[in-house]
């Protein structure tokens, strides 16, 4: 038997061409990137949607949650979560008020800051400061956004600012994420030898690092540990096999016509692909957390105003993007009603969430120190641009914390001290929203005493 310590201060398996792949928490050799003695044992995820929602039932009530308080609702799905949750009710976004622009709701999001001349965010953004702060090298976070852009406004493209005025690019094409993550990308000590034993020697990521692969099976590890190992690794043979649309790259014989596919998905902008590469960054979220490539990252689930989808699957057939629909008529700039909206509106919010809950299901397969999942160690925090789209309005936000590090008091829906459940909210006031933002900080271990526009503080009533 090998020794245990092979792996003790590791957290990767190395392979041909620097391709490394991230290892999850292993009890048994105490390896992995989640070692419950450093302090920055918390991850955070944004998951973002664009427009606003079906304000009449998208919310349960407020009080303690249970599964019974989700039913009929848009958040049904999160029903098997509903321990695990806290939805805040009265989170006021910065500006508040009727008819706040697209501009200012997506950039605020993660920022809490007035927009400049440029029609960008005045200030960092929280998943950039988590990153500098708990990511290894201070990496940037990872930053996806599956669907088509809005090539009117690159403001709506990101919710991700590495300082004032300054938006991060968000990835969406899953194939270069997954690339970069493996040690593909051009910073890779032979990137162009990884990418020829990937592509032309038919391999995938796992048999370039068989060598240390076989060696870790050969350890000692508990039962618990391989079978986390057995379900980290086919997560990695998911998104490869979503990234090829053939499973014979797992096998080693990916043949030449699919050759082009891995080279970089084709059309990853069309409507019609958006269920399909949705998911697979939601599972590249999940891997990135798990393997200790980042602790901060951003899904943007489709751009603002004309890079919102259309929502055509999964039982939805609409004629109007997700935009105009949360404006209740045909098209981004008119009055026209569309019969039926909110009904639509109330079905895209029930998927949205079920592909929220996924992520969710993802993040809880992995078991971590203690008794807690990679999901209670990280603050998934899920937003929407704005909650009454026809109103554009950022009172009474959309907003759903799970996991939450062990910092937010969940199981239940809270209203603010000295705020209501209005999607009003105070015509143009400051909002609260940056308090909020403030309290994610500092559920992840980044002490943060003010943030944003606002008033400084946290929140205390979301508190453990």
């Amino acid at each position: 038997m090998q020794n245990p310590k092979f792996l003790s201060r590791r957290r990767f398996l190395h392979g041909v061409a620097g391709v490394s792949v991230g290892l999850p928490l292993l009890e048994s050799i105490a390896a992995g990137p989640a070692s419950a003695q450093t302090t920055g044992n918390a991850r955070f995820v944004s998951f973002h949607c664009s427009s606003g929602v079906e304000t009449q039932r998208f919310w349960p009530a407020i009080g303690a949650l249970d599964a019974a308080t989700f039913a009929g609702r848009g958040t049904e799905a999160l029903a098997p979560y509903a321990s695990r949750v806290l939805i805040p009710r009265g989170v006021h976004g910065y500006p508040v008020g009727s008819w706040t622009s697209h501009l200012e709701g997506t950039a605020q999001t993660l920022t809490a800051a007035r927009i400049n001349g440029s029609d960008l965010a005045d200030s960092i953004s929280i998943d950039q400061v988590i990153a500098r702060q708990l990511n290894p090298g201070g990496r940037d976070a990872m930053v996806l956004k599956p669907g088509g852009r809005d090539r009117g406004s690159a403001a709506f493209n990101s919710l991700s600012y590495s300082g004032p005025g300054q938006l991060v690019a968000a990835e969406s094409d899953p194939s270069r994420a997954y690339r970069g993550m493996m040690g593909f990308g051009a910073t890779a000590p032979n990137p162009a030898e990884a990418t020829d034993a990937v592509i032309r020697r038919r391999k995938s990521v796992l048999d370039l690092v068989r060598g240390e692969f076989t060696e870790l099976q050969s350890i000692g590890l508990s039962q618990v540990d391989r079978q986390k190992l057995e379900q980290h690794f086919q997560l990695m043979r998911d998104v490869e096999v979503g990234i090829t649309e053939n499973a014979g790259l797992v096998g080693c014989g990916l043949d030449p016509a699919s050759q082009p596919a891995f080279e970089g998905l084709t059309d990853i902008e069309q409507n019609k692909n958006f269920p399909t590469l949705a998911r697979l960054h939601v599972k590249l979220v999940g891997l990135a957390l798990a393997c200790g490539y980042t602790r901060s990252a951003v899904l943007q689930w489709g751009a603002a105003v004309a890079g919102s989808p259309m929502y055509q699957w999964d039982g939805m057939n609409h004629s109007y993007r997700h935009h105009p629909l949360s404006h209740g008529t045909t098209n981004d700039f008119n009055d026209i009603d569309v019969a039926g909206y909110r009904d639509m509106l109330f079905a895209i919010d029930r998927w949205n969430i079920g592909e929220f809950k996924k992520l969710l299901d993802i993040l809880d397969s992995y078991p971590e120190a203690n008794g807690r999942t990679l999901l209670d160690n990280t603050v998934v925090l899920y937003t929407n641009e704005f909650s009454h789209g026809q109103g554009h309005t950022t009172g009474d936000l959309p907003m759903i914390v799970a996991g939450g590090a062990g910092y937010f008091k969940l199981g239940q829906s809270i209203l603010l001290e000295g705020s209501r459940a209005d999607i009003a909210g105070v015509n143009g006031a400051n909002g609260n929203s940056n308090k909020m933002l403030a309290t994610v900080l500092n559920a992840v271990g980044i002490p943060t005493a003010a943030w944003g526009d606002g008033p400084p503080g946290e929140l205390p009533e979301l508190k453990a």
